[in-house]
């Protein structure tokens, strides 16, 4: 009978889903009440068949690429676990954790979905959680002491989709991950979702995950923040946040940094342009908003 379901979505990563893949082996703590189910989005086979190939334990489909949501959704169907670890590809177990979090489930009924500590490959802290109002000064600022004292509020904070260990019974009746979402914001979405639904959602750093999580040139990091916002805005829509109070708190920030940076001189200044093209993209998203 299967307890756990893993479930991981693939795009064009074949060394990280190796390594993810090899430590869920060596720490599974539950044996054959464990399946691990791989959904592959990249455009050719070459990942497919390699899983296929080395991996026989594990459960691969492919499917066009629909998005983060609709990915884990796929793999949600195929799934017979009573919980689901939604995993991404470039995380890698360091300690057994499957046990854990039956164990932990079964204990709280009206746990919906919890995370656990993820570490860079240093071993320091990184993005475990966050504000659900994720942008502007308050919201970093919040963010940052929280997790500096390990402290999670349900009620303003949502887990990081790297490590989303979820109820099946609450994620069936949240309604799943909503797949108007292609990338960015179904964490907080799928969170809110499952509070309303009457479940709760947790945090736990006892238990600890890698979490490999490339880090975005300041020359990008504008048009990654134009992509987030168009998500942003979809998801405070949609549970009545005010999207432009929230994002006019960001700009500030971006402005911020921008004067800091270049008061900081030259050594700074792809930072500072990255800074004033970010609040250049957000000064656009509210004339949109406005007009």
């Amino acid at each position: 009978m299967i307890s756990l379901s893993v479930i991981i979505v693939s795009y064009n990563n074949l060394e990280v889903i190796r390594n993810c893949l090899d430590s869920i082996r060596q720490y599974n703590d539950i044996g054959n009440h464990l399946e691990v189910i791989v959904i592959e989005q990249s455009p050719n086979e070459d990942i497919y068949n390699f899983v296929k190939q080395t991996y026989p334990w594990v459960t691969v489909k492919r499917e066009e690429n629909k998005g983060f949501g609709a990915g884990n959704n796929r793999g949600a169907e195929l799934a017979n676990g009573d919980y689901l670890l939604f995993l991404n590809p470039d995380t890698a177990l360091v300690e057994p954790v499957f046990k854990y979090a039956v164990t932990v489930f079964a204990k709280n009924p009206s746990l919906g979905l919890f995370g656990v500590q993820l570490l860079d490959a240093q071993g320091i802290e990184n993005s475990s959680y966050e504000c659900i109002e994720a942008y502007g000064i308050k919201a970093k600022l919040t963010s940052k002491l929280a997790k500096k004292t390990g402290r999670y509020n349900e009620r303003k904070m949502y887990i990081q989709g790297a490590d989303l260990f979820v109820r099946r019974d609450a994620f069936e009746k949240a309604g799943r991950f909503d797949e108007n979402i292609f990338m960015y914001g179904e964490e907080p979405d799928l969170c809110l979702r499952i509070m309303k639904a009457g479940y709760h959602t947790a945090f736990f750093k006892k238990k600890k995950i890698i979490h490999l999580e490339g880090a975005t040139n300041p020359q990008e990091y504008h048009m990654q923040l134009d992509k987030q916002l168009h998500s942003y805005r979809y998801v405070c829509e949609k549970h009545g946040m005010n999207f432009e109070k929230i994002v006019k708190s960001e700009r500030r920030y971006q402005q911020m940094k921008a004067a800091l940076f270049k008061l900081a001189g030259p050594r700074f200044r792809e930072r500072y342009e990255s800074a004033v093209k970010s609040a250049d993209v957000i000064t656009h998203q509210l004339e949109q908003e406005e007009g």
